[in-house]
């Protein structure tokens, strides 16, 4: 039996965010600050004056990618396989609906996927008449759709160059993700053409059952809604166009912006401004949102998405857990990832015709000028 990962972490090894990332204010409610070992790791911060949703504190980017490399190491020891089958069966489909969206506004040509996991959704672009390309640094991914003959950089956005212009710059759930997400927007609006596109994919604060786990989510160094996602245009050259519910279960968890790159950009600010009684509704338990934030220790990070791969342990009784402030976990192992063959024998069996009808299907709604 392999013994667990734990991916440790140092004072050195943090970063503080003193202002927004995107508008540079400081006018920032704290939502959550979480410890490990007395380190305060990650801390939740709410922008009341572009209603961007920031890691204030967080593991520096130097950390994530020696941790990349840890896990990958660890995964090929110890024979894990860390892709799992059905799951991406499902993101494929979901590049079907989009590929299929982009079809329905007649665009073609260039395109650059950024974040682009394994690749697999780059098939379904280039079925709807694109070159496609994508950027993914986490080498576990990339490697998969490598073997497909995928032209896939293994590199940060920011260090990514090409002589060529882009048609198209797609962000599928991978901008949340970025340390640096205002100068990876901007990298990407200056490789497209003079009317290229950005597409811009995440998860909705406004989905019903975003809940009090997204504090704990190490991977997502950014939370967004429309009204923050609209507000890029006011420091960007863009314009928002088409907004798209990319999710096959029709559910609205992500939400979908699509811009179009503009000669300038929007000078008078008019912010979309969120509530903080609403953003403690998404981050609080119901029974603590009279206090001013939250704070909890995490015992070990043995994840590096959600910090604790236990994570149906951590919450079944998260109330509890915050009112002592402590995350008490009797058995934190890491959960393997199973081979595919047993992938296929023992998880639930998933309607993929069903979910291709849906794929196929595109409603969006366009922004009036």
């Amino acid at each position: 039996m392999s013994k667990d990962i734990n991916f440790n972490i140092r004072k050195k090894d943090i970063e503080v965010l003193a202002k927004c990332p995107l508008c540079k204010s400081k006018n920032f409610k704290l939502i959550s600050k979480i410890f490990n070992k007395n380190i305060n790791f990650l801390s939740n911060s709410f922008c009341q004056n572009c209603s961007l949703i920031y890691k204030s504190s967080r593991p520096s980017l130097k950390w994530f990618l020696k941790n990349f490399k840890k896990r990958d190491k660890f995964q090929k020891q110890n024979n894990i396989n860390p892709i799992n089958l059905n799951t991406e069966k499902i993101r494929r489909l979901r590049y079907l609906k989009v590929s299929k969206f982009f079809q329905s506004l007649n665009l073609k040509g260039n395109l650059l996927d950024v974040g682009t996991g394994t690749g697999l959704g780059l098939l379904e672009f280039r079925k709807k008449n694109f070159y496609p390309e994508g950027i993914e640094p986490d080498i576990s991914r990339s490697r998969v759709g490598k073997k497909k003959n995928l032209k896939i950089s293994e590199l940060n956005i920011e260090i990514f160059s090409s002589k060529k212009k882009y048609d198209v710059v797609t962000f599928v759930h991978s901008l949340e993700h970025l340390h640096n997400f205002k100068s990876a927007l901007k990298k990407a609006i200056d490789m497209l053409k003079f009317d290229g596109y950005i597409y811009i994919e995440v998860p909705n604060l406004h989905f019903n059952n975003f809940g009090v786990d997204e504090n704990l989510y190490l991977g997502h160094m950014y939370n967004f809604s429309e009204a923050s996602l609209l507000n890029l245009k006011y420091f960007f050259e863009i314009e928002p166009i088409y907004r798209f519910y990319p999710d096959l279960e029709e559910n609205n968890y992500s939400i979908a912006i699509m811009f179009k790159k503009t000669q300038k950009q929007i000078k008078k600010l008019k912010l979309r401004k969120l509530k903080l009684s609403l953003i403690k509704k998404k981050f609080f338990p119901n029974k603590l949102k009279n206090k001013k934030h939250i704070t909890f220790d995490v015992e070990l990070i043995n994840d590096l998405s959600l910090t604790l791969k236990s994570s149906n342990i951590v919450f079944s009784n998260l109330y509890e857990n915050y009112k002592q402030k402590k995350i008490f976990i009797s058995k934190n192992q890491i959960l393997k990832t199973k081979k595919i063959s047993q992938i296929i024998k023992t998880e639930k069996k998933i309607n993929i015709k069903r979910l291709k009808k849906i794929a196929l299907k595109c409603n969006y709604k366009a922004y009036s000028k």
